[in-house]
């Protein structure tokens, strides 16, 4: 997410902020610092310490355009959102454009408290026999440390681990899990994470579909994190259209989750404080 700004000494600047993923890829080869490491890899260690510790994490990096630049990506822009045919993806080729040669700024570390009773909540559902996943943009250990203390992920629990899979390597990776979730039946209750980047190399492929399909099958509870929203929405339909029917129901308090709660049989938005213009404050 982007902003274009012109600040007080009429200099016109682009401000980003992101999971690591995508904008550490988009930032200009870093200066090594005193320590000997460079200012990503700094920036990462920061955002891996922030997620071992439950908070949700971004990165932000900016840039100054000049004046040629920023009219040049305002026709660019306005050209791209008058197109009659791809349009949405030729917007996000002048995005990618712009967000391009960024100057990292460092990481952020969000504390996002759970409500009360929400534990309590999870486990009933969980015990009623329907089955909670967890779909969001945080990193893997944010989103392992969260399930955890909100009595999602229990103990006892077996993880089945398959995010960070190559195209490759998905589907015999599936098969193993399936084959370890057949020999281990009745056994314990597991639960699932998978990242976006595993879902890159599923979705468009109907045996990887039904195969995820299965293995979300044996376990009482599922972790999708890094996603994007068209993932969501994608994990979503795939549930919905299952051969045994499920209602689905989506709950989302963002932007991001608005594909989801559209997609689901049930769509539940929340409206919370982020973003009102009476919690901003001024200085």
């Amino acid at each position: 997410m982007s902003v274009i700004l012109r600040d007080s000494n009429g200099n016109v600047k682009l401000v980003c902020k992101g999971a690591e993923s995508s904008i550490l890829p988009k930032c200009k080869k870093q200066n090594f610092t005193e320590s000997g490491s460079s200012l990503s890899e700094t920036t990462m260690e920061h955002i891996n310490d922030f997620a071992s510790r439950g908070l949700r994490t971004l990165a932000a990096a900016t840039k100054t355009m000049d004046e040629v630049e920023f009219e040049s990506f305002k026709r660019k822009f306005e050209k791209a959102s008058q197109a009659l045919d791809k349009r949405e993806q030729r917007i996000r080729q002048v995005y990618d454009e712009v967000e391009d040669n960024l100057e990292l700024i460092g990481a952020i570390g969000i504390e996002d408290k759970l409500q009360e009773n929400v534990k309590e909540t999870l486990v009933a559902l969980g015990d009623a026999g329907i089955k909670v996943w967890v779909l969001t943009g945080d990193k893997k250990e944010t989103a392992i440390n969260i399930s955890q203390s909100c009595g999602h992920f229990l103990p006892g629990m077996s993880l089945i681990d398959i995010s960070g899979l190559r195209r490759t390597d998905t589907g015999r990776v599936m098969n193993e899990k399936l084959e370890q979730c057949a020999e281990s039946k009745g056994m314990e209750d597991k639960i699932l994470i998978v990242d976006g980047k595993t879902l890159l190399t599923v979705f468009g492929k109907n045996d990887l579909i039904l195969k995820l399909r299965d293995l979300t099958k044996e376990c009482r509870s599922v972790i999708c994190c890094r996603m994007s929203p068209l993932q969501k929405a994608e994990i979503v339909n795939m549930i919905k259209t299952s051969d045994s029917n499920p209602v689905t129901a989506a709950v989302g308090d963002g932007a991001n989750d608005v594909a989801m709660i559209q997609e689901a049989h049930v769509g539940l938005g929340i409206a919370g404080k982020e973003g009102n213009i009476s919690d901003v404050s001024y200085y």
